[in-house]
């Protein structure tokens, strides 16, 4: 089994995991940094006289742009390096601007009283800000794990969906990793009427475009994707191979169909083999240390 998960594939799910408040703080707090670094040299103006505020502000920004995707991405495969490695420069950082704007506070030698007090307002509006930002990402994660856990439950109790999956297994079983003929899908797409398979092909049917819902929802950030992976990463990749031949057929009609499906399969099995490919390592390791 080929272990293709990379380093690059945890970067990429912080971006996933971003929202368009994240990528501007980050962009922001980066530019303001910019323009701190090159007017460091300035010995006059609004900027020599308020540059603590400056780089306070654009630490938390960056702050806010970073926090919340890192600390979910950390439950990846090396998502726990990036995050204990960014959160460890951000700490280093925070501790070093705090020792300056304690030694300002202490024995204020570059800025004067007024500048003192706009910086005492900035840090507090700044915290309060931050309070709100955490607070709102906090609700929006807590949105997320609950939608995602009232699907599962739905799919646990929903008549239908159950009278699906039953008929959708009986001629092609996932415990046999069974894959729906080429033959079977042109017979389908001919509306030909042969046996009872035709009912079990629109049985995978509907349970594609179910998971074509999923799929969309965890797109538009509505849905939590590595609970639903935990939960349904296997069920949903052993479907899309059993049902793989229909997709081609489907998308060969009309490319964008099953697009968000499409792509999650991808990631999930990638992620699927990383993760089959450790535990095999830990096994073997465990054996030989016996």
């Amino acid at each position: 089994m080929e272990d293709r998960y990379t380093f690059t594939d945890s970067l990429k799910a912080i971006l996933r995991e971003a929202t368009i408040f994240n990528y501007m703080a980050f962009i922001l707090g980066v530019a303001i940094t910019v323009f701190c670094l090159g007017a460091n040299g300035n010995s006059t103006g609004f900027y020599s006289e308020n540059w603590l505020i400056f780089w306070v502000v654009a630490y938390l920004l960056i702050l806010i742009g970073l926090l919340m995707p890192l600390n979910k991405v950390k439950y990846l495969p090396y998502g726990k390096r990036i995050f204990y490695s960014l959160m460890l420069i951000l700490t280093v950082i925070f501790l070093f601007l705090f020792e300056i704007i304690w030694s300002e506070f202490k024995s204020p030698t570059q800025m004067d009283e007024s500048s003192l007090d706009v910086l005492g307002f900035s840090i507090a509006s700044s915290v309060a800000v931050f309070g709100w930002f955490v607070q709102h990402q906090l609700t929006r994660q807590h949105n997320k794990v609950s939608h995602s856990l009232n699907i599962l439950l739905q799919m646990r109790v929903s008549e239908e969906f159950q009278k699906h999956m039953t008929d959708a297994n009986k001629h092609y079983p996932s415990r046999k990793k069974t894959v729906i003929p080429v033959e079977d899908v042109n017979l389908y797409s001919r509306n030909d009427e042969v046996d009872c398979k035709i009912k079990s092909i629109s049985s995978h049917i509907y349970l594609l475009n179910y998971y074509e819902f999923l799929a969309y929802g965890i797109k538009s950030g509505a849905l939590d994707e590595e609970l639903l992976f935990q939960t349904l990463g296997g069920i949903v990749v052993g479907h899309y191979r059993r049902a793989e031949n229909m997709i081609k057929h489907a998308r060969s009609e009309s490319p964008k169909i099953y697009e968000s499906l499409v792509n999650l399969e991808d990631r999930w099995s990638v992620r699927r083999n990383y993760d089959d490919t450790q535990l095999k390592k830990k096994l073997n390791q465990s054996r030989k240390g016996i």
